[in-house]
C-alpha cells in the first residue's frame, strides 16, 4: 500500500513537472483543467471555480461557502486536507485579508512567526501564508477574483519531512496550479 502511494506521488511530481496537467488559458468563463494522470475534477459553479484533485481524495460540502477536499474522514487529523471557503470580498485586497490573520495570529502569540509569500492563481496574485497555527500547522493561498475571498487552507504543513507533510505539499500543488475561476 505504502509502495503504490509513493508511486502515485511520483508520477503526479513528474506529470505536474512535465507540465502535462492542463492549464488553459484564460480565454473566458468555464475554462476548466482536464483531468489527467490521477486526477479527478471539482466543479463549483455556485462559487465559480474549478480544480483539480489527486484520486482517492473526497469532496465534502458541510456549508454553503465550503467544500473539503480530504483523504479520510472530516474528523481526520493525520492526513492531508484542503479547505476552500469563498466569501464576498466587499472591496478589500488579497493583501489586507492576509494582513488582518496575521495580525490576529500576532496578537494572540506574539513569538508565532507566520512566513508570507506571494504565487499566482490563474492569473491573480495569491498571498500565501505559511506556518498558520491551529489545530495542525498549516498553509493559506488567498485569493480575490470578481469581489470575492477564495481562501485555499491546507493542512498538515508541519512537521517538515513526513509523510503527511509531502502529500500535503502534493495537494497544495495540484490544487493551486489547476484552480481556474470560471467566470
Amino acid at each position: 500500500m505504502k509502495l503504490r502511494l509513493a508511486l502515485t506521488v511520483l508520477l503526479m511530481l513528474a506529470v505536474a513537472g512535465c507540465g502535462l496537467i492542463s492549464r488553459p488559458a484564460r480565454g473566458g468563463p468555464g475554462d476548466c483543467p482536464t483531468p489527467v494522470a490521477e486526477t479527478q475534477l471539482l466543479t463549483s459553479d455556485e462559487h465559480g471555480y474549478c480544480l483539480l484533485y489527486p484520486e482517492g481524495y473526497t469532496t465534502e460540502n458541510p456549508n454553503p461557502q465550503e467544500t473539503i477536499i480530504s483523504s479520510g474522514s472530516l474528523l481526520d487529523v493525520e492526513n492531508p486536507r484542503a479547505d476552500i471557503v469563498v466569501r464576498d470580498a466587499n472591496g478589500r485586497a488579497a493583501s489586507e485579508i492576509a494582513g488582518g490573520i496575521v495580525a490576529e495570529v500576532r496578537s494572540g502569540l506574539p513569538a508565532w512567526r507566520v512566513r508570507e509569500s506571494t504565487t499566482e492563481i490563474d492569473g491573480e496574485t495569491a498571498i500565501v501564508l505559511d506556518n498558520l497555527p491551529g489545530q495542525d500547522i498549516g498553509r493559506q493561498a488567498i485569493v480575490v477574483h470578481d469581489d470575492q475571498i477564495y481562501t485555499l487552507t491546507f493542512v498538515p504543513a508541519a512537521p517538515a519531512g513526513t509523510e503527511a507533510v509531502r502529500q500535503t505539499e502534493q495537494l497544495y500543488k495540484t490544487v493551486v496550479d489547476s484552480f481556474r475561476f470560471m467566470r
